[in-house]
C-alpha cells in the first residue's frame, strides 16, 4: 500500500515504524519505516559541545548506548554532504545540566560554569550513524524524560579536533522514552531510585507541553537491554532520523522558547520543597 502526501513547512524524518514519508510530496511507503517529525526547541541549556562519542565524564547512572542513524529526507539514503555531525545534550540522573549546574536547580539569573558532562558531538561514519556512550537521563519537575540533539552539515573541526565551527544546523529535535519502561526503570534503579520521590510526581508524555505540542512522538527511541561480560547492565537506545539537507536553521530560526505553555522551562521553582537536597550552590560537578 503506497500513500503520497504532501509536507509544508519544516519537517524531519524519524525511522520510529512501518511508514516512510518523505517531505515535499515524496512517496510514503506503509511498507517502511520512516514518519515525519516538526522541528522541537532547543530550550534553555544549549551550549556548543566538544568532539567526543563518551559523554559521561564519570556521572553516575546506567550506561545508555545512543545510536542514531542520520538519512536524507529526498532520498531515504546516507546525506551526501559534507562533514555531517550529531549533537546531544542531556541532564544526569538528579535532572541536572552541565553548563547551567545552578540554573538547572533552580537558582534563578545564576552565573553558568564551564562543566561539560553529558553533551557532545560526532561526526558521522559512511553509513550516516553515529554512537554516543552516555548514561540514561533523569528527569525534573515539567518536562518529560528526554535527550536533545542537533543535527549538523557543512562545517568543519578545528585545528586541535575539539569543535565542529561553521555550516548549518539541519534539525534541532528531542528524543523521548517509554513511560512503562521508565515507571520501574526510575522506581527500582540506582541512583535514579533516590530521586524518585519527591513532592511533585514525575512528568508523563501525556503531560508534557513540548511532547505533545511538536510532535514528540515521533522523537520515541527504541530500547533493548545489553549485559556485558562482566555482568553490568547497558541500556541500547536507537532512531534514525532523515533530515532534509537543504534546510538551514540560522536562516529560518529555531526559537529558545518556554518548554511547552503547560510546563515552564527548568528554572525557578522546578526544584519543589520535598525533594532530596543537590549539592550545594557553589558545586559545579
Amino acid at each position: 500500500e503506497m500513500e503520497l502526501r504532501v509536507v509544508v513547512g519544516v519537517w524531519l524524518l524519524l525511522l520510529v515504524g512501518s511508514v516512510v514519508r518523505v517531505e515535499g510530496g515524496c512517496l510514503e511507503k506503509r511498507q517502511g519505516v520512516c514518519s515525519l517529525n516538526p522541528e522541537v526547541t532547543q530550550g534553555p541549556y544549549y551550549v556548543a559541545s566538544t568532539m567526543r562519542q563518551n559523554v559521561t565524564e564519570g556521572k553516575d547512572g546506567v550506561t545508555l548506548v545512543l545510536t542514531i542513524n542520520v538519512i536524507d529526507s529526498q532520498t531515504c539514503g546516507v546525506p551526501q554532504t559534507q562533514n555531517l555531525a550529531v549533537e546531544i545534550w542531556h541532564c544526569d540522573f538528579a535532572g541536572i545540566y552541565s553548563h547551567y549546574v545552578l540554573q538547572s536547580q533552580g537558582y534563578q539569573n545564576a552565573a553558568t560554569d564551564n562543566t561539560t558532562f553529558l553533551r557532545g558531538i560526532q561526526l558521522a561514519d559512511n553509513n550516516g550513524q553515529v554512537v554516543f556512550y552516555t548514561i540514561f537521563p533523569g528527569w525534573y519537575v515539567g518536562r518529560a524524560t528526554h535527550i536533545h540533539l542537533k543535527v549538523h552539515q557543512l562545517g568543519n573541526l578545528t585545528a586541535d579536533g575539539l569543535r565542529y565551527v561553521g555550516g548549518r544546523i539541519s534539525h534541532t529535535g528531542q528524543l523521548f522514552f517509554n513511560d512503562t519502561f521508565l515507571d520501574s526503570f526510575y522506581s527500582s534503579t540506582a541512583p535514579y531510585s533516590s530521586f524518585n520521590n519527591r513532592t511533585q510526581s514525575r512528568t508523563l508524555l501525556s503531560s508534557d507541553g513540548i511532547y505533545n505540542n511538536q510532535g514528540g512522538n515521533y522523537g520515541l527511541v527504541s530500547l533493548s537491554n545489553s549485559a556485558s561480560s562482566s555482568g553490568s547492565n547497558s541500556i541500547l537506545a536507537s532512531i534514525t532520523v532523515a533530515i532534509n539537507t537543504t534546510f538551514d536553521e540560522g536562516s529560518n530560526g529555531n526559537q529558545i522558547i518556554p518548554e511547552g505553555p503547560s510546563n515552564p522551562p527548568p528554572q525557578g521553582g522546578s526544584r519543589p520543597p520535598g525533594m532530596p537536597p543537590f549539592p550545594s550552590p557553589a558545586s559545579n560537578t
